[in-house]
């Protein structure tokens, strides 16, 4: 849980203009533990994925991003699907499976 001292401080900095901003990195990563210098590694975009379709038929895309696009579904309910390897049931691509190739 955070320190209330550290929050009344961080809540402070925030709102006075000019505060130092290495500061307010600092007591935010002390208090989240999450660096907001670092870029995000963002997987979404570079895991490809294959749809099986019931007659036989495969689709794969290169991104989990232009799947998610293509299939009209979000990519929370891509990795459900091909974590439980249940059949998609609503989107473009109702009925087919999902494979996430490389996670």
């Amino acid at each position: 849980m955070a320190n209330k001292e550290d929050l009344y401080r961080l809540e402070k900095l925030v709102n006075t203009p000019g505060a130092d901003e290495d500061e307010i990195r600092v007591l935010r990563k002390a208090l989240w533990g999450k660096s907001y210098d670092r870029p995000k590694q963002n997987r979404y975009n570079s895991t490809p994925v294959r749809f099986t379709f019931p007659d036989g038929e495969v689709k794969e895309f290169s991104t989990q991003r232009e799947a998610a696009e293509m299939s009209g579904l979000n990519k929370w309910t891509l990795d459900r699907a091909c974590r439980l390897q249940i059949p998609l049931k609503k989107g473009n691509f109702a009925g087919a499976t999902v494979e996430i190739l490389s996670q």
